[in-house]
Formats: structure tokens, C-alpha cells, sequence
């Protein structure tokens, strides 16, 4: 759906300046709708919530730490040694997986300089039903849009 602005999707009462939001809903509403809405077109519950993890999870080196981390705990030098790659790299790709929501980290019991990362298994249980929930037939016309031929009367 394109629009041209966010008043497109919202009604004006509710993004007016001073308007107070006392239903807690519809403050959730509206911070999801205005969360959603990127470059004239609002984008799925899908790719709003889920875009910056899937991008994250198409690096095969990030992909391989996710597999490890879905083991056993560890910290960037167990992943140094597991993946062969230099720790400014592992750094990285951490980084961007932290980011994402995909892993958490805490600091190790005796010296907390040293940062353990583990894999958020609700945030990927998150992003397995957002998949599933592509799959299922509520919703879906399967009857193909019109295109401008379809309009052409062919009697003529």
C-alpha cells in the first residue's frame, strides 16, 4: 500500500500535537503504525519487525556463530578459535547480531571485561512465526490483481 504520508494511516486526531493517548492500545497502535511506515509505504508486521534480523542471519559467517551460540555459550575468543577469523572481524559480526536483536551478552563471574554471548531463543522463536505465519491461507485472495490489459475491451 503506498501513501503519502502518515496521516494516510493514522486519523489526524490521533498525531495531533498536545493529543493525549490515554488507551494503552492505542498507544501501541499507533507506535507500530508509525514504526511501520517507511518511505511512503508501510511496510508488514513481517519486515517491520523482522528485516534487520533476516539481513543479519544472510552473512554465513554471522549465520555460523548463530549455529554455535544455539550450543553452548561463548565469548569472542571461543568464536575466534571455532571460525578461524581475526577478533575485529568476530567483533563485527557480534556487533551487528547484538544489534539485531539475535544474541544477548553478559559479562563473565570473575572478570567482567570479558563479554559471553548467547543466542535469544525467544527472538528467533519470534521470527519462526513470523514465517509460519506467511504460510497460512487467512487472508490470501487468490485471485490475481487486474492489469491494465484486463481493462481493454477486446469486443472492439
Amino acid at each position: 500500500m503506498f501513501v503519502n504520508s502518515i496521516r494516510d494511516i493514522i486519523p489526524c486526531e490521533v498525531i495531533q500535537p498536545h493529543h493525549e493517548l490515554t488507551d494503552p492500545a492505542q498507544k501501541i497502535n499507533v507506535s507500530m503504525m508509525i514504526n511501520v511506515f517507511h518511505r511512503g509505504f508501510v511496510m508488514t508486521t513481517i519486515a517491520s519487525e523482522a528485516i534487520e534480523a533476516f539481513t543479519a542471519l544472510a552473512d554465513p559467517t554471522r549465520s555460523r556463530i548463530i549455529e554455535l551460540l544455539a550450543i553452548q555459550d561463548r565469548c569472542v575468543c571461543h568464536l575466534i578459535d571455532d571460525l578461524e577469523l581475526g577478533q575485529s572481524i568476530i567483533s563485527h559480526h557480534v556487533g551487528i547480531l547484538r544489534r539485531s536483536g539475535l544474541i544477548t551478552s553478559y559479562p563473565h563471574p570473575r572478570d567482567r571485561r570479558w563479554m559471553y554471548y548467547r543466542l535469544d531463543r525467544s527472538r528467533i522463536a519470534q521470527l519462526g512465526d513470523s514465517l509460519l505465519s506467511l504460510s497460512s491461507p487467512d487472508g490470501y485472495n487468490p485471485d490475481r490483481l487486474p492489469c491494465p490489459i484486463d481493462l481493454v475491451d477486446d469486443s472492439e
